[in-house]
């Protein structure tokens, strides 16, 4: 009959901890209640109280039986945790069959051992041997080193000595008292499950339960029940500072390569770091690798969300939903590969018609459509109906979207009525915002050069009245656009263009007519007519220069005196040479080649006329006329 919320438990005669143990008398057979000697092989009890698991040592135990629910201290959730009980065999138990559950220890027949035996325990520093008890005198040892040897086919190494009372299994040993030794405190990890026993920094025996991670110091290396192996992996990260284990660095990678890489302290992340595995963390959607490295730069600190085992687990390939344009309860779901068509319009093969919107999911899906997209657009309209984009062919104009039929324009270069100066390219659009009706079209051309060589060629030069720098654009003879930077206030050379692509309200343009095989025509210069010399009437030329400047300067001291206030020091001086300058200017009034004619009143009136006559005066038979 199976007891399956049966337990034993186990009070020391000697004094001590009660520790329990489950039962299940499919599994084992029951002990005997009442007073027992133990002397099985090392098995651990579970002590309610504290919560840890203490083994049982080669004394006398009292064992009674009791049941989940009737007042003891074990109840449902803490039975998952008690050990099975040791199976009632010879070995095991010698038991005083003149006691029941009611005995207390003291009442025994039997002869139990002393409840203060001497034997010592020691702790290979390396992990060659589990804890051996003997009955080797190692007092002048305990809570230290001996160089021992327990075997002549191994030799002599390092223990560390604890006196015990478990004097169960005893094993002789040699001692090397000559050869001092000792084990540092490293730091060890543990990741697994097991019963672990161990000596801390200070000496200390601790005997706890890992449940999946454990990280902490110890003097030797630290001995589990189940031993390493598979699900159980030990790893020494150091020596330990001050009784801790020194802290580490560690480097997450983003598994999309996308952002830069994380370093912390956070020693959570140890056994990620071991593992190798995958984590999110908080304040981030993305997934991270985890590795340890030898140094931080710019440490932070991170909290783990979620573990996985790797890049994959943690964020699988997405699945995508496929709602149809027209009818949004019709849904294709995929596992196929639309990472680059999210958020667009598509049509699939081969037996979907129609347009659908792709959509990113994560999750699993109900079902799984396998489909290869063959046309991708921005919207449904652009799917549903075609639209046409025409592109400049210098890239200057933004592009327009017309739902016009251009079909027997695709792939041609235009020209438009209303912007006869621009070549667009015709193409099919994969989207219809902003899309209009296109107006009449003024030509049609091959290519490109071809568009932009068919208007003329016209010399201009432009001048940049802005008070700043401005590049400008412009189109050269061969199709060709050009780029030249204008300096503020100067202008260009003359340059030959069909169009000039870039402009501003600033500008001055000046047109020299049609360029010449791509050169600008020369410039024509206007004629003017010139008598040759230099004429200074009255005077000669030094005089007449001479009261021109002395004029000149006394003018400009009139203005200093009137707008600035400064006196002239030579008024007298510089107002002579102003009536000189009025005198020769009214010289040069007379004309040097007048003909003169004088009155009817005689020879001697009115014939001084000046000039080159001089005021000689004489008649001849055609009237009375100057004479030099």
């Amino acid at each position: 009959m199976s007891f399956s919320t049966a337990y034993f438990s186990f009070e020391p005669c000697c004094g001590g901890t009660t520790l329990y143990f489950a039962f299940d008398s499919d599994v084992v057979v029951e002990p005997s209640q009442g007073i027992n000697i133990y002397e099985g092989p090392a098995v651990f009890g579970y002590d309610p109280i504290t919560g840890t698991y203490l083994p049982l040592s080669n004394q006398c135990y009292k064992l009674v039986r009791g049941s989940i629910g009737d007042g003891g201290p074990i109840t449902g959730p803490i039975y998952g945790s008690l050990p099975m009980v040791p199976t009632n065999t010879a070995s095991n138990y010698t038991f005083d069959s003149t006691t029941n559950y009611e005995s207390v220890c003291g009442d025994e027949v039997i002869t139990c051992p002393d409840c203060t035996p001497t034997c010592y325990v020691i702790y290979s520093c390396t992990g060659q041997y589990p804890p051996i008890a003997t009955d080797t005198d190692l007092s002048a040892y305990v809570n230290g080193y001996a160089y021992i040897q327990v075997s002549a086919d191994f030799g002599y190494t390092c223990f560390y000595v604890v006196e015990s009372t478990d004097c169960k299994n005893l094993v002789t040993v040699e001692v090397d008292g000559d050869t001092p030794c000792s084990c540092d405190c490293t730091c060890y990890e543990i990741i697994g499950t097991a019963e672990l026993e161990y000596i801390d920094c200070n000496g200390n025996v601790v005997s706890t339960t890992v449940n999946g991670y454990w990280k902490d110091c110890s003097q030797v290396y630290p001995y589990t029940s189940p031993g390493p192996g598979p699900s159980l992996t030990i790893t020494s990260q150091g020596e330990c500072i001050d009784g801790q284990c020194p802290t580490e660095c560690y480097e997450l990678v983003d598994c999309e390569g996308i952002r830069d890489n994380i370093y912390t302290t956070a020693q959570s992340l140890s056994p990620m770091a071991t593992l190798g595995q995958t984590v999110i963390i908080e304040g981030y959607d993305n997934c991270w690798t985890v590795s340890e490295v030898v140094s931080c730069d710019c440490a932070i600190d991170v909290a783990v969300l979620q573990v996985y085992d790797d890049c994959t687990t943690c964020k699988p390939n997405p699945n995508y939903k496929l709602t149809n344009c027209d009818d949004s309860g019709t849904i294709i779901y995929t596992s196929s590969d639309l990472s680059t068509y999210v958020g667009q319009v598509v049509q699939v093969e081969p037996d979907c018609p129609g347009c659908w919107i792709v959509e990113e999911v994560n999750g699993p899906i109900p079902s799984d459509t396998a489909v290869t997209v063959s046309e991708a657009f921005d919207d449904c309209e652009a799917c549903k109906d075609i639209y046409y984009s025409l592109t400049d062919c210098t890239g200057t104009e933004a592009t327009i979207i017309t739902n016009t039929d251009l079909s027997a324009y695709i792939g041609q270069i235009i020209t438009l009525e209303w912007c006869p100066t621009t070549c667009w390219t015709v193409a099919v659009s994969q989207t219809s915002e902003g899309s209009g009706i296109l107006g009449d079209i003024s030509g049609q051309f091959s290519t490109c050069v071809d568009c932009l060589t068919s208007f003329p060629c016209v010399c201009k030069r432009i001048k940049n009245h802005d008070t700043v720098d401005h590049d400008y654009n412009y189109v050269d003879c061969t199709g060709v656009v050009q780029t030249i930077t204008i300096l503020a206030g100067e202008r260009s050379e003359r340059i030959c263009m069909t169009v000039l692509l870039t402009s501003y309200s600033t500008d001055y343009v000046e047109t020299f007519g049609d360029c010449i095989d791509g050169e600008c025509p020369p410039p024509v210069y206007p004629r003017r007519s010139l008598r040759p010399g230099y004429n200074t009437p009255h005077c000669t030329t030094w005089k007449y220069e001479e009261i021109s400047c002395k004029a000149a300067e006394a003018l400009y001291k009139q203005v200093l005196e009137l707008r600035y206030g400064i006196t002239n020091c030579c008024p007298e001086e510089d107002q002579e040479y102003l009536i000189k300058k009025q005198l020769i200017d009214l010289k040069a009034l007379v004309n040097p080649d007048y003909t003169c004619t004088t009155p009817s009143c005689g020879c001697n009136t009115g014939c001084n006329c000046g000039g080159s006559c001089g005021s000689n005066c004489g008649c001849s038979s055609a009237g009375r006329t100057c004479e030099s």
